[in-house]
């Protein structure tokens, strides 16, 4: 590929403007040459923002009409399938946020038709970039491979979003597909094993923010006991009960050994650090140098040279699956659920699992 990359936009939204178009300024090699929203405001805003790029209202318009060799999907999840499906016949290779689709036939069906025309598609797993994560990766890659316990958790400050509220089910799907698919990717690259089976636990409202929890039981005997939900604050680490000792990653740092007041205290020091440095200019923030690595990595798998850390076709639907088989289990009362279940089947059957 000789010159820059260049990028279509689909969906301009509040996802868009807090995290991708930071990211699209600060790209090297990557040309953004239209975007699209059917919200007309926020179309132009975002070509405004890009330096007056074309803003069309419908998606279709902005692939026929502006050539490109690639495209950034960032429309609600229920609404990926047909976007993709017309990149991918204007032979488009594709970066879309997570997750890939919202029921697994169709995340089979974009990951097949991506492989047969020889295209990259990639999902914005982002916390697979962060040096901490890839640092737990690496260490439990030394170790060889073996039944692990890993501990993941994950709660953002819903209140800021505007979250589903009265109707449990809705709130339980939006947590599925918002965070619990960070989840389910996290689980399955750590331990370098498929999850094969989900066994959920009600959703719950501790401290008035709502939570769901799961275990993931993993092809190599590993087990993963994971936590997604809404709260006050940001929670999230990820713990390793490895052969070898305890392993522990949170946002800003990776540990060997176990959690204690020096290692909370530096851990916390980092963050403020961090974030003080961004809010001065100085540096970009965790979050945003995530996604300047993600898009830096879609434009390298597309020259041909992918990074083993980013999620292409196979760990999407692997992650489509799991969140499936964890949504089916909440719905048959926490049974074991088989992530490996298709969509028809598992809509009329239970989780006829042993434990």
């Amino acid at each position: 590929m000789s010159g820059p990359l260049r990028l279509l936009v689909v969906g301009c939204g509040r996802v868009f403007r807090r995290f991708h178009l930071p990211a699209l300024r600060h790209a090297e090699g990557i040309e953004v040459a239209g975007v699209a929203d059917r919200d007309a405001g926020a179309a132009r805003a975002a070509a405004d923002a890009l330096g007056g790029v074309p803003a069309f209202a419908e998606a279709e318009e902005l692939l026929t009409a502006v050539p490109a060799a690639a495209a950034l999907v960032l429309t609600p999840p229920d609404a990926h399938a047909p976007v993709i499906d017309q990149a991918l016949a204007r032979g488009l290779h594709l970066l879309v946020e997570k997750p890939l689709a919202t029921e697994v036939a169709a995340a089979e069906r974009l990951a097949a038709a991506a492989r047969a025309r020889g295209l990259w598609l990639q999902v914005g797993y982002n916390r697979r970039l962060r040096p901490s994560l890839r640092a737990l990766a690496a260490a439990l890659g030394e170790g060889g491979s073996g039944p692990r316990r890993l501990r993941l958790r994950l709660r953002t400050p819903g209140g800021r979003w505007g979250r589903a509220s009265g109707d449990e089910r809705a709130v339980a799907r939006e947590l599925l597909f918002d965070l619990g698919t960070h989840l389910a990717d996290l689980a399955a690259w750590l331990a370098a094993s498929p999850v094969v089976a989900v066994r959920a636990k009600p959703l719950r409202f501790p401290g008035g923010g709502p939570e769901l929890a799961a275990e993931f039981r993993l092809a190599d005997g590993s087990r993963a006991y994971c936590t997604v939900g809404y709260g006050r604050r940001l929670e999230e680490h990820v713990i390793v009960q490895d052969p070898r000792g305890i392993l522990v990653a949170t946002p800003w740092t990776f540990h060997r050994g176990g959690w204690t007041a020096g290692t909370g205290l530096r851990d916390r020091l980092r963050r403020l650090a961090d974030l003080g440095s961004a809010r001065l200019g100085l540096t970009r923030n965790l979050t945003q140098r995530s996604f300047d690595a993600q898009l830096a990595g879609f434009r390298e798998a597309v020259a041909g040279r992918p990074r083993p850390e980013l999620a292409d076709a196979r760990a999407a639907v692997a992650a489509v699956r799991t969140v499936e088989a964890w949504r089916r289990s909440l719905a048959a009362a926490g049974d074991w659920c088989d992530a490996h279940r298709d969509d028809a089947s598992s809509r009329e059957a239970a989780c006829p699992l042993s434990s």
